[in-house]
């Protein structure tokens, strides 16, 4: 029989570090999401605003958009205004201006960019 001992040294401080990528991750993705969720509610906002989807007569539909909840995983933005269903899906006497679809197309640029940005921060840190 051969007996032998391995000591492997560091394996605490790896294993440390290893939990600390979780949490970093996890941190760089939810503050990624609200940076995300942020542009899209701009982007709709924008929309609503001017262009195809234009639907402005007293500003309280865009007043009412906000962004409404956030986790590392999922943005929510939401338009308050009880009425904006209707101009968002459009009714039979009125077509749609989907400002919050639209809005989320025209962030996408900005939002690739922002969790391209996070992420390498995050690997250079490593």
């Amino acid at each position: 029989m051969i007996k032998f001992n391995l000591k492997i040294q560091g394996l605490n401080e790896l294993l440390g570090s290893l939990s600390g990528i979780k949490d970093g991750l996890k941190n760089t993705l939810a503050a990624g999401m609200r940076e995300a969720a942020f542009a899209v509610e701009t982007a709709a906002k924008r929309q609503i605003t001017s262009g195809p989807n234009r639907a402005i007569k007293t500003g309280y539909l865009r007043s009412s958009i906000g962004v409404i909840s956030v986790t590392a995983y999922q943005g929510k933005v939401q338009a308050g205004a009880y009425y904006g269903i209707y101009v968002h899906e459009g009714t039979r006497y009125m077509d749609a201006r989907p400002f919050l679809a639209a809005g989320l197309k025209d962030a996408v640029p900005v939002i690739e960019a922002i969790f391209g940005k996070r992420v390498r921060t995050l690997i250079e840190t490593i």
